[in-house]
């Protein structure tokens, strides 16, 4: 169980990821979106965000998870830190710290997950390097590559984004722009396979910068041939701190150790 609330945080958070190249590539004019843009490919951003999300497996749910979470990131350089704290939880929620860069033609992931005072740790280089795979991380990273298919050994994602503009709203006192995304993610790696629906409302600020993110996203997962399970997760994003032009490259490298053991 620990296993998939890891993978189901994870995809949640990565939610934002859907989001900034996609919108880019839309070809919408305001300059909220612009900026957006710029960050994604070529800024640097330390984001603070109060996440909510509730799993549902198969019918059944599970407890509301509440956690801090931090997206540090330096597009130009392809660097980029998370990190992830529970601040009110039912069970043993683990916390998630994660470093991501590109390393030649690999894209190379550091983890490091604590869980009950016990420590799940990890690296490796093991994906492709380009840009358009990089930004499926970052924050809101959609925006910055749109649809999209990869292919990696036996690995194939094939992802679809669809984009409209609903108003302005005034949120956390700010005027922002808002967008619904709804994107289509099929994932195929043997022994089975993933599909996803997700559901996103954003509202940008004037600087680009995601105010609120809330997100619906269902998925079916094959885990063995025939064999099905069925999970459903609602996500909420409030930004809570933010420094353009900063990027937490201190934590990002001692994650990186700490995921080495060192």
């Amino acid at each position: 169980m620990a296993g998939r609330w890891v993978a189901a945080a994870l995809a949640a958070l990565a939610a934002a990821i859907v989001l900034y190249v996609a919108l880019s590539s839309s070809g919408r004019g305001p300059s909220y979106i612009r900026a957006a843009s710029r960050l994604v490919e070529n800024g640097s951003a330390t984001l603070v965000y109060n996440a909510t999300f509730v799993l549902n497996q198969s019918g059944i749910p599970l407890e509301l998870q509440r956690y801090v979470v931090e997206y540090s990131f330096n597009a130009s350089a392809r660097e980029l830190f998370t990190s992830s704290r529970p601040i009110s939880q039912r069970g043993p929620i683990p916390s998630i710290n994660m470093s991501i860069w590109i390393n030649g033609s690999r894209l190379c992931t550091a983890v490091v997950i604590e869980r009950n005072g016990r420590l799940a740790r990890g690296a490796n280089c093991n994906w492709p390097g380009s840009p358009e795979f990089f930004y499926l991380y970052v924050p809101l990273g959609s925006l910055a590559i749109g649809n999209s298919t990869y292919v990696h050994d036996n690995y194939y994602v094939v992802e679809t984004v669809h984009i409209s503009y609903i108003g302005q709203r005034q949120v956390l006192g700010q005027v922002a722009q808002c967008y619904s995304i709804d994107v289509e993610r099929a994932v195929k790696s043997p022994p089975g396979s993933t599909r996803t629906n997700t559901t996103e409302t954003v509202c940008l600020s004037p600087q680009g910068v995601p105010l609120v993110a809330e997100q619906t996203t269902r998925q079916v997962l094959e885990i063995a041939p025939g064999r099905y399970v069925r999970e459903s997760i609602l996500s909420n994003l409030t930004l809570v701190g933010y420094k353009l032009g900063y990027f937490d490259r201190e934590a990002f490298l001692r994650n990186i150790q700490e995921a080495l053991g060192g």
